[in-house]
């Protein structure tokens, strides 16, 4: 237990250009490493292009249920492993039967 005083939870403020707390804390979520105008770059930009009807509901809710980036990476780097273990399996297949 901490021996100094509580720290009081703070509201998030709304963001700037749409004046709400909610896509501020979409905002906070996307930033990294405290880059907050590239997050809202982000974010406004997805907005923008919803506002122009590029990208449907649907496509929008395929995107938000794709799994994480690490998740994909891994699929991704799963998906290649097996391949390459064929081809291994294959060279040292060939190599003995050169020395033989």
């Amino acid at each position: 237990m901490s021996r100094r005083r509580r720290v009081l939870k703070r509201d998030t403020q709304p963001d700037p250009r749409y004046n709400n707390r909610l896509v501020q804390q979409m905002i906070n979520v996307v930033m990294r490493d405290g880059k907050k105008s590239l997050a809202e770059g982000i974010i406004y930009d997805a907005f923008d292009l919803m506002k122009k009807e590029e990208l449907s509901f649907q496509t929008l809710q395929a995107i938000g249920q794709l799994p994480s980036r690490e998740v994909l990476l891994g699929q991704v780097l799963g998906g290649l492993i097996g391949p390459l273990k064929k081809l291994m399996f294959v060279m040292s297949k060939i190599g003995e039967a050169k020395k033989a």
